[in-house]
């Protein structure tokens, strides 16, 4: 909504200061009777010396009227219109929304001069606000065909093709509406947006398309510096190209302009961590944020996410239980809220946890024998059996999966699962199960073992595995 509304400001500015004030030939009666005629002679010659009718203004006035009603009744007043004082009649109708009228109006005097761009133009912004697409197209098209680098047309265009993420067609239109108004603000912003569509949809262009977006950008904050999204989209951008200093400046600048937007430290934050690796940088923005609004969901996922990095599960836990109060369906917390409460000996609460992420991710085998652990923790070693057998089921017999779930069920000697474990030759599923054999050997009270399966498990240092193990060694 607030696209389409700024396109129709942005469009009428372009339209009225486009406008002449000299006088056509060509007039009409009283826009309420709208027939398209002659003025009489008498009526013309004196316009043409200059000399408005009594309660008449001069078209500046209109153009530059703040109050749209009023320079309404005003040309009402008038004994007939010229033509360029019906575009501009037209065009105030459209800024007050009286839309039934302007099709009316626009179909009258379309039927008199069909080939005029302006008009054409006016009565496809018309049908554009109606939802008369057909029409829309239609008179777009006609328009075109009269003129194909029309500004006011390409520009309608463009907009029309970025609703139906047609982005090379847009980009195409875009670039003969800039032609025409080089600082145009809302072709600029919209050139902007279709450039960075095509860098996110080409990987081979990719490079190419996302630094003409940043040159566009660059453009939009010499038209109109205080526009606060020109900085936060050229951060987003700067990042993919890998320059997230500069991104990061970017983003400072959008805080200055509205320092009370939370959005805008979650963004800093994100560049902070995805391209930076800076924690305390993006943590020190998304406390701002938090102080701002305490509910801010993204902020919350990634202050959880910070402090589980940091080992220091007791803030973890605290943010992460925050967000499943906020979302009860957010399933990516109940795999961390599962070791943290089991971390904490809350086994019941781990249980639970481990369950319900499993239900909705149950690829993941790791759950279950957290879970199972959880189980055996509470006195539930035979309810813990079953569920193992249970899930070991669905398991490749052959895999260093199935072979630790009989290790977890079974216990006795470890050197089947050990000898499966030395060769596995997929280093991220030979340390991620060095983890779960580490945590069983804790609770078999294998402090040795443990550190062995921790120490070659940490070396998943991105992982939530290779976390916990760190904590472990710790």
């Amino acid at each position: 909504m607030y696209f389409k509304k700024s396109f129709l400001y942005f469009s009428l500015i372009v339209l009225l200061l486009a406008c002449q004030s000299s006088p056509e030939d060509n007039v009409a009666q009283n826009p309420s009777d709208i027939d398209s005629q002659s003025m009489e002679d008498s009526n013309q010659e004196e316009y043409l010396d200059g000399q408005m009718p009594e309660n008449n203004q001069g078209l500046e006035f209109y153009k530059s009227s703040e109050d749209a009603g009023a320079a309404i009744v005003l040309l009402q007043e008038k004994t007939a219109l010229t033509l360029e004082e019906a575009k501009i009649y037209f065009a105030l109708l459209l800024t007050e929304q009286r839309l039934e009228e302007a099709q009316q109006f626009g179909d009258d005097w379309l039927d008199k001069y069909p080939d005029d761009l302006e008009l054409i133009y006016l009565r496809a912004l018309t049908a554009y606000q109606l939802g008369e697409n057909d029409k829309r197209d239609e008179l777009i098209q006609w328009g075109l065909s009269l003129n194909q680098e029309d500004g006011d047309l390409n520009l309608l265009q463009a907009s029309i093709l970025v609703d139906k993420k047609s982005y090379s067609e847009a980009n195409r239109s875009l670039s003969f509406a800039l032609s025409e108004y080089p600082e145009n603000f809302q072709a600029l912003t919209l050139k902007a947006q279709v450039l960075m569509h095509l860098g996110q949809n080409n990987d081979e262009l990719q490079e190419q398309f996302l630094w003409q977006a940043v040159e566009t950008l660059n453009k939009l904050e010499d038209v109109q510096p205080d526009y606060v999204y020109t900085y936060v989209d050229r951060a987003r951008v700067l990042g993919v190209l890998g320059e997230a200093g500069q991104a990061r400046v970017d983003m400072g600048k959008a805080i200055e302009l509205e320092p009370d937007v939370e959005w805008h430290y979650v963004d800093r934050a994100r560049i902070s961590l995805k391209y930076m690796n800076d924690r305390d940088s993006a943590l020190e923005d998304l406390k701002k944020c938090e102080a701002i609004n305490p509910d801010n969901f993204l902020a919350l996922v990634y202050l959880a996410g910070i402090y589980f990095d940091k080992l220091d599960f007791e803030t973890s836990l605290g943010y992460y239980e925050r967000l499943i109060q906020i979302r009860p369906d957010y399933y990516f917390a109940y795999e961390h809220l599962g070791i943290l409460y089991y971390t904490q000996g809350e086994f019941a609460k781990a249980k639970e946890a481990y369950l319900k992420a499993y239900d909705k991710y149950n690829a993941k085998e790791g759950y279950i024998l957290m879970a199972a652990l959880a189980m055996k923790q509470l006195g539930e070693a035979q309810q813990a059996d079953a569920l193992l057998r249970e899930v070991a089921r669905t398991l490749d017999s052959e895999s260093l999966a199935h072979e630790v779930f009989r290790f977890f069920i079974e216990g006795g000697s470890d050197y089947y699962v050990l000898d499966k474990l030395h060769k596995e030759n997929d280093d991220f599923e030979r340390r991620k199960f060095n983890y779960y054999l580490g945590e069983y050997y804790l609770y078999t009270e294998s402090a040795a073992s443990a550190l062995n399966c921790f120490t070659e498990a940490s070396e998943l240092d991105l992982q939530y595995e290779g976390r916990i193990a760190q904590w472990h060694i710790q």
